[in-house]
């Protein structure tokens, strides 16, 4: 008895500590899971992007709009300045500004070899500004840092996209509009003016890679 009074003192440590352990262990192999869980579903969202807004690759990712906007609101346009020799948020590229009908046009060249690569027109916006390639917009809500995000409205595909609540995508797939909520699983819910049909990686049926007759028709004077 004396000896198992001996041992007492040190059960009573021991068993916590080894609960604690095994308690901990399960908190950080959940921990990891659901990192990984949202890692996968990050590369799922991404590769949704790419598939079904082939329009918009590979320059015009939410993130890099939102670098863009914020450098753009910080600088005060000038007349005598036409030309930006880097942006923010499109790596590699400079740019041509001209005024036409109180926009910009931003005509984008790669800086080592002089392409042409894009061209967007940029108008401002109380929450950030508005960028419109072809026939889409894009609206950049830069202000509020707590909530920045970025809406896409085309024709035939919109999404919306914050860094709080990733992405929702409205497509010509069905009449709802498809997101991915914190558990990896995908939810829906009504939306109106979504047509029936498909849409196809790299253009599809809807020629994802820019359907003719927007803004920045080659016959513009300002393209």
């Amino acid at each position: 008895m004396d000896a198992i009074g001996a041992w007492l003192p040190l059960i009573f440590i021991a068993v916590p500590i080894v609960l604690f352990a095994l308690a901990f262990r399960a908190l950080m192999k959940h921990a990891a899971r659901l990192k990984q869980e949202a890692e996968e579903r990050r590369q799922r969202e991404e590769a949704m992007f790419v598939s079904m807004f082939p329009e918009l690759q590979p320059y015009y990712h939410p993130e890099n709009l939102l670098k863009f906007v914020t450098q753009r609101r910080a600088r005060i346009p000038r007349s005598d300045v036409p030309a930006w020799d880097s942006m923010d948020g499109f790596p590699g590229l400079r740019a041509e500004v001209v005024n036409e009908a109180g926009s910009e046009i931003f005509r984008c060249y790669d800086s080592a070899t002089g392409a042409r690569c894009t061209r967007f027109r940029y108008d401002t916006h109380a929450e950030g500004g508005v960028i419109r390639v072809n026939k889409g917009k894009l609206t950049v809500r830069t202000v509020d840092l707590a909530n920045q995000r970025v809406n896409y409205w085309h024709p035939n595909r919109e999404f919306k996209w914050s860094r709080r609540k990733g992405w929702v995508f409205v497509t010509p797939m069905a009449d709802d509009a498809f997101s991915s909520s914190s558990d990896g699983t995908s939810s829906s819910s009504s939306s109106s003016g979504a047509g029936a049909g498909a849409v196809a990686g790299g253009g599809g049926e809807f020629d994802g890679g820019g359907a003719s007759g927007g803004w920045d028709d080659p016959t513009s004077p300002a393209y």
